[in-house]
């Protein structure tokens, strides 16, 4: 297992060991996992760049996984989670690792093209959650 965590943020959980816990409720059994933090404007930059999206967003995924190994980048804008966290009344933890989760979950398959894939991807952040956390 290889979880990397690049950037300074500050959390009240260990990030690296969440993912852990996570990618194994997932049933990811060796995961390798880089998780960097990024600021509004890099993040922007980014969603730019790839996606073609002129906006910021709180993450985006790339799953690198090949065939039997299981690898991803996970990039998250804190700042925006922490915007979030603050207009939904919950602290900044719960909101990164429901967007966390989100990420996980993309890796695994799920989408949010949809009303319909957005409803199921939620179900399923919120099941994960349940499970790692208890």
């Amino acid at each position: 297992m290889s979880i990397q965590v690049n950037g300074r943020v500050k959390t009240g959980f260990d990030v690296a060991h969440w993912l852990g816990l996570a990618c194994q409720w997932l049933g990811i059994r060796t995961p390798v996992l880089e998780v960097t933090f990024l600021s509004r404007t890099d993040m922007k930059a980014l969603n730019t760049r790839v996606l073609g999206h002129a906006y910021v967003t709180d993450i985006i995924t790339f799953d690198l996984s090949d065939g039997a190994d299981w690898s991803a980048e996970l990039y998250v804008c804190m700042p925006l989670i922490r915007q979030h966290a603050r207009q939904q009344g919950v602290v900044a933890d719960q909101e990164l690792q429901f967007v966390l989760a989100h990420g996980l979950l993309h890796t695994k398959g799920y989408q949010d093209d949809t009303p319909h894939q957005r409803e199921a991807m939620f179900e399923a952040q919120y099941q994960l959650l349940a499970g790692v956390n208890g």
